[in-house]
């Protein structure tokens, strides 16, 4: 495969995840062409030797591993660590409100990001819905707005003529809200957003319960350069590295290494990892231990397993 063949699967893999979940989701189908199984962390697992797995905790962190024919506390697992969110925005929960004439979406900021960057783009977002389904059973599905919906617009130099010199200075509260539609009286915010959530969902607005919402650009990433030398997309920090972790991992002649192989993609990096799904949390530790009692290991060749351990924590700067 060429390099710029390798870089489109990049940029291909980041344009279909707008959001964590849309990135395990993703990943997700690639493991299954690849002959992964996936295991619940609810049921008793059966692993059999060089069998191929996959676990998921809460949609958005995702644990995929390759059972090794090399004995686990002389070679231990060799594991590759990325996270799955990306610095940004997302939607508040009761997000639009009436200004004047017009309705802003009501934002938080999530982890560090630039938010000059999000101006005069043309933005959307995504995510997942919790709904109550026919059957009474809460469920959750993957919502993707495709059509630009949000736009954090530039003011003319007239109203802030030191910009050039100052920077762009927003305020969270009051100025980085998004514009979304002109407003209505007729009808409320929340239920104007639920209705919309719903018809995407083709679900009925009184099932909704609540969501989670990514804001992303909807420009697809691209090549760049007189010799399309450069490439440029959204999200790099941290999906580069989920996308180069799990091509390591599908790579035949690495899954033919004989080491117990482990490709780990968690969510809530940006905001500190301490989550049961988080880096900080136990999803880790519980699927190397859980492998380590399946293949018949005592604590003491478990903790000799962990010694023999090598792991890559895999996360990355904005590149210019």
């Amino acid at each position: 495969m060429s390099d710029l063949q390798q870089v489109q699967q990049l940029l291909d893999f980041i344009d279909a995840s707008p959001s964590p979940w849309h990135a395990v989701a993703t990943m997700e189908q690639q493991l299954l062409v690849a002959s992964f199984s996936r295991i619940n962390e609810t049921e008793q697992w059966a692993l059999k030797p060089s069998g191929r797995y996959y676990v998921i905790r809460d949609d958005s962190s995702i644990i995929a591993f390759v059972l090794g024919s090399k004995t686990l506390p002389e070679h231990g697992y060799k594991i590759i660590g990325a996270h799955t969110d990306s610095p940004g925005l997302r939607i508040k929960p009761h997000a639009l409100h009436r200004s004047g004439e017009l309705l802003r979406m009501g934002v938080e900021v999530y982890g560090g990001p630039i938010l000059a960057t999000f101006t005069d783009r043309d933005l959307s977002f995504a995510g997942r819905v919790s709904y109550r389904a026919d059957s009474g059973e809460i469920a959750t599905q993957l919502v993707r707005f495709e059509q630009p919906l949000l736009r954090l617009p530039n003011l003319a130099i007239h109203m802030n003529r030191m910009v050039n010199e100052e920077g762009l200075k927003l305020n969270k509260q009051t100025e980085l809200p998004l514009l979304f539609a002109m407003s209505s009286k007729e009808q409320l915010p929340d239920t104007l957003f639920s209705e919309l959530v719903a018809k995407q969902c083709n679900l009925a607005a009184e099932q909704i319960l609540s969501w989670e919402f990514n804001v992303y650009d909807t420009q697809k990433g691209m090549f760049w350069g007189v010799d399309q030398e450069f490439y440029a997309d959204s999200q790099l920090d941290n999906l580069a590295s989920c996308h180069a972790g799990l091509s390591a991992l599908l790579d035949e002649t690495v899954l033919q290494s004989g080491h117990t192989l482990v490709c780990a993609f968690f969510d809530h990096e940006e905001v500190g990892s301490e989550s049961t799904k988080g880096a900080d949390g136990s999803f880790l530790p519980d699927v190397l231990e859980r492998i380590a009692l399946v293949v018949g290991l005592n604590t003491e060749d478990y903790k000799r397993a962990l010694a023999s351990s090598f792991m890559l924590s895999v996360d990355m700067a904005h590149a210019y």
